[in-house]
């Protein structure tokens, strides 16, 4: 089956699965088609990270993920969605341009990697630099950050995020399955929230669409 159709199915029946908190995402739709993503297409739990990379505890998330997978392999899959950022933060504006045009290249999460340690150091210059630290070819990346080819695209996703969250633009939100966690998130908390969404789908097998 194709992977997109069988994506869909899952995520379906995921929603279907957590009626009781699901609230949350009919509040607004939420697209994933073109999100940066890790783990199993297949998987049952979603997890989506809403985040900038001016917050905080990007790296306590994605260390309760990393081990979560070794723990239940095949068991997540994460999204991330831009979410939170205003004419304020200019500085988050510039590192979600950076990410995506890491993302172009499939460098998003070693630029991530980058982002989430380096908060306060968000200038062009440095964002250049992780740029070429993790291996991007630096015309395309000049070019997308000069003429800020994906800045439309992350104003209006960061719009989506805050009505798919009902108002909300707490950050970071970590959704899993229909329920959600948002501020401050420690790896204890994350992955006992994943390990719980990994126990209530286990055993579950999907027959493939005919």
């Amino acid at each position: 089956m194709h992977a997109l159709r069988r994506r869909a199915l899952l995520l379906a029946l995921v929603l279907v699965a957590a009626a009781p908190s699901a609230a949350v995402a009919r509040r607004g739709s939420l697209s994933l088609t073109g999100a940066p993503a890790k783990g199993s297409d297949e998987a049952l739990v979603t997890v989506i990270l809403f985040f900038n990379f001016r917050c905080y505890y990007g790296n306590y998330v994605m260390t309760a993920f990393s081990q979560m997978q070794q723990q239940y392999p095949g068991t997540f899959r994460l999204y991330f969605k831009h979410h939170s950022i205003n004419k304020y933060n200019r500085a988050a504006l510039l590192a979600a341009e950076a990410a995506m045009a890491a993302h172009a290249q499939g460098k998003f999460w070693d630029m991530a990697e980058i982002l989430f340690r380096n908060r306060y150091n968000l200038s062009r210059k440095k964002l250049k630099s992780y740029a070429e630290e993790i291996g991007l070819k630096l015309a395309p990346y000049k070019k997308a950050m000069s003429k800020g080819m994906y800045r439309a695209r992350i104003r209006a996703e960061v719009k989506q995020s805050k009505a798919f969250l009902g108002g909300s633009t707490s950050c970071p939100t970590v959704w899993v399955n229909g329920k959600k966690m948002a501020g401050y998130i420690s790896t204890w908390r994350l992955k006992s929230m994943l390990g719980k969404a990994a126990r209530e789908v286990a055993g579950i097998r999907i027959r493939p669409l005919l």
